[in-house]
């Protein structure tokens, strides 16, 4: 909670008159870098694309259930079969670490791929659902591919993390195996049941940065 102590007139039409109409970061930054690296993005994505295609997977991908908003369902959830369960994929573990990953707040710690078909999915469904295809097999020839959301952070185009009941649990446990081993470290009893305020930072994070959470 955020508190103005002492407010008056002056005071807040000199806050006015200071600070910008606009924000610097998403009406200056945002712009002037996708601008400049846009050409850089797609020949990354390319490049990822490419190995995602070669590289083994485990899992079904099902063009019907895809849907890049989502751990399950995502490139990578339905190449290694990650449903949820506490444990990851170590194959998809190994992946990130050689392609590179960027801590994005939104999708969590993912590659490019990953949060280039999060951010696009919704808007440009299509060309989304196209690479994927591509990278499925289902058709010879990469689709055209184009950058029209920011991917190195969060922004006002950024998509939305897609959740359902099930994710939450699973999330919550998780977090709970986390902190119990947090807790361990300094010699501290483990949690039977997340309450009070460790619920409260579960559900900030929960609200915010579902991705942080799988």
């Amino acid at each position: 909670m955020n508190i103005r102590w002492n407010d008056t007139p002056e005071k807040k039409a000199l806050r006015e008159k200071v600070l910008p109409k606009s924000d610097l970061i998403e009406s200056l930054l945002v712009p002037a870098l996708e601008k400049k690296m846009k050409s850089t993005l797609v020949d990354i994505l390319k490049q990822e694309i490419e190995i995602y295609k070669a590289f083994p997977k485990t899992g079904k991908m099902n063009v019907k259930t895809f849907d890049p908003r989502n751990h399950k369902t995502c490139f990578q959830g339905q190449a290694h079969d990650v449903q949820n369960t506490v444990y990851g994929s170590a194959d998809l573990a190994e992946y990130r670490k050689k392609v590179g990953t960027i801590a994005h707040s939104v999708w969590g710690k993912c590659t490019l791929l990953e949060i280039w078909a999060g951010d696009h999915f919704e808007n440009y469904t299509y060309m989304v659902t196209q690479v994927f295809k591509y990278c499925k097999g289902d058709i010879k020839n990469l689709p055209p591919i184009k950058f029209h959301v920011m991917p190195l952070f969060n922004n006002n185009k950024t998509g939305k993390y897609k959740t359902d009941d099930d994710d939450r649990e699973v999330a919550l446990h998780k977090y709970k195996i986390e902190l119990n081993g947090q807790l361990a470290e300094y010699g501290k009893k483990p949690v039977k049941e997340i309450t009070g305020v460790w619920l409260e930072d579960f559900e900030k994070i929960w609200k915010a940065r579902p991705g942080d959470l799988f």
